[in-house]
């Protein structure tokens, strides 16, 4: 994992820890996926994803922009960071 996505990651993580306070994830998702998507905008990285497990079960799985930029391949579910 690059610095860069790692700090996404981190900051992501920090930015959702505030939402402890909420009571349901259907009133926190749209935050989480908001707070997502600014960081991967400020950050410059050009792919990355996300899920959500509770009782070890997806409750929302993320994908957004590319693996591989120059052949403009999607992130999908399948996607190997490194």
């Amino acid at each position: 994992m690059g610095l860069r996505t790692g700090l996404v990651i981190w900051t992501i993580l920090i930015s959702c820890h505030s939402l402890q306070a909420q009571t349901s994830f259907v009133e926190a998702w749209p935050e989480i996926r908001y707070w997502h998507l600014r960081r991967l905008q400020e950050s410059g990285v050009v792919g990355t994803s996300f899920a959500i497990f509770h009782d070890g079960e997806v409750k929302a799985a993320e994908y957004h922009g590319y693996a591989d930029l120059d052949s403009k391949r999607k992130v999908d579910k399948n996607t190997i960071y490194h």
